[in-house]
């Protein structure tokens, strides 16, 4: 199974970049900011709260519908990823069309695509991004008996290496 492990103190932001000056504005005095591409934006608050949720919760109604709040994950390794916002499922067995649409509605997820190679996986569009704390829909999710394994799917960051 898939780990990810959300990271308290590190949060991804999706804006629209004519909204940049205003989110910063509003945390400025929550922590740091970085920006990662153009409409995204890493923030590390500088105090943490106890659960990585509240702390979620909290910058969500902080930047309101000017960003999408998502936490940054760790996998095993600690290696950083960056959510998208959207969710991989692998099912047990191939689902059916009408049982993709019912499993999607369950869970308020939107169908994206099915994978071509493996029959019994599809990602999914969250429908609420902004009110759906991602890990704990994956972990709802991952712990339907209908359901093999499920992940958040993500971007992450990668270093380059010198030659020595």
């Amino acid at each position: 199974m898939v780990k990810q492990i959300p990271n308290p103190e590190s949060f991804l932001l999706y804006i629209k970049p004519e909204d940049r000056a205003e989110v910063s504005n509003r945390l400025a005095s929550i922590g740091s900011i970085e920006e990662v591409e153009q409409d995204m934006l890493l923030l590390r608050v500088t105090h943490k709260a106890s659960e990585p949720e509240a702390q979620w919760r909290q910058l969500s109604e902080l930047v309101g519908p000017l960003a999408r709040v998502q936490p940054v994950l760790s996998d095993e390794q600690g290696h950083t990823q960056f959510p998208t916002g959207d969710v991989t499922v692998r099912f047990v067995k191939k689902p059916s069309d009408k049982q993709l649409k019912e499993f999607a509605s369950k869970y308020r997820l939107q169908l994206r695509d099915r994978n071509e190679f493996v029959p019994e996986q599809a990602a999914f569009h969250v429908d609420e991004p902004t009110t759906t704390y991602l890990p704990n829909l994956v972990q709802q999710i991952a712990a339907d008996k209908k359901i093999k394994s499920a992940w958040a799917n993500t971007r992450s960051r990668y270093k380059r290496m010198s030659k020595d």
